[in-house]
């Protein structure tokens, strides 16, 4: 984090919480260079066993998608590290409390970011393997950012292309500014011809995001062979074309696809009141990523 001046702030090396209700352990500190990666680990109480089976990265979404999906992520979060299993939650750069600027914000930074907190993961609690949990648009990077691994991945409503994710934004934004009073208001091309970047719903989207040629479709970001992989459709009804499509070609290549419906009226864009995630989505990943561990689910 810089001072507007752009002088780097002092920051603690590391905080812990600890709460005996949960019986876990939180440690939150900052890491990575030269830009600062906020990060928090959710710990058993008595630390990870050494060489714990299996420990787990949640890749955050970003933009109006980072605040409607993280007490998703603190929950399950904490429901994983209270059944034995270590967990490492992160901020992307330009995102929450990480050093970067929002409107530099791109794919390639938040594959590089994903991959940062994989490492970190490893460097403190050495688990047998790492299983990564990606929502939205940090699903797909969750899934290049693990490359040809073979990790155990989550897919949380996964946004089935860049295009189809920037459109909706952009849709939202024209929705919110519907009936403001004064002139016109300013179109997502004029405004970037004016500041360099769009402003969608009071978050600055840059060209290195609005232009990136960089991220796959859903159905190409899972590379390599075999892996365990969990889709979780929010929407309710069956899957939807994109998601079903995406899963059949999954498994042509052999990829050990569970699918899953848990319905939880997730509008992302358009933000109401927050309140409890759908508890269906926390049982079904829990339970998913406890058997990949060969544990039972808290």
């Amino acid at each position: 984090m810089t001072s507007r001046g752009g002088r780097r702030l002092a920051r603690a090396a590391r905080a812990e919480r600890v709460d005996r209700g949960l019986g876990i352990r939180e440690e939150v500190e900052f890491f990575g260079a030269p830009e600062r990666l906020f990060g928090c680990r959710h710990l058993p109480m008595d630390g990870p066993a050494a060489g714990a089976p299996l420990a787990v990265v949640i890749c955050p979404p970003v933009l109006a998608d980072f605040g409607a999906n993280y007490q998703r992520e603190v929950r399950l979060a904490r429901r994983l590290a209270a059944a034995g299993l270590p967990v490492q939650r992160f901020h992307p750069r330009g995102t929450g409390h990480s050093d970067g600027d929002r409107a530099d914000l791109s794919f390639a930074a938040l594959v590089d970011d994903c991959r940062a907190a994989v490492e970190r993961l490893r460097e403190t609690c050495g688990p047998a393997a790492v299983a990564l949990v990606g929502s939205r648009l940090s699903a797909l990077a969750a899934a290049v950012a693990d490359g040809e691994g073979g990790s155990p991945l989550v897919m949380w409503d996964p946004v089935p292309s860049l295009r189809s994710y920037l459109r909706g934004g952009l849709r939202a934004r024209a929705v919110h500014r519907v009936g403001k009073v004064g002139a016109a208001p300013e179109g997502p091309d004029d405004q970037r011809a004016r500041t360099g970047y769009v402003d969608v719903l009071g978050i600055p989207v840059g060209p290195a995001l609005l232009d990136a040629g960089d991220v796959p479709v859903l159905g190409e970001a899972v590379a390599g062979g075999p892996r365990p992989l969990l889709l979780v459709q929010f929407a309710p009804g069956e899957l939807t074309p994109p998601y079903a499509a995406a899963a059949a070609a999954w498994r042509e290549r052999a990829i050990d696809v569970t699918a899953a419906v848990c319905p939880c009226d997730e509008s992302w864009w358009f933000i109401p009141d927050r309140r409890a995630p759908a508890d269906a989505v926390l049982d079904t990943t829990a339970a998913w990523l406890a058997a990949r561990a060969g544990m039972t689910a808290a």
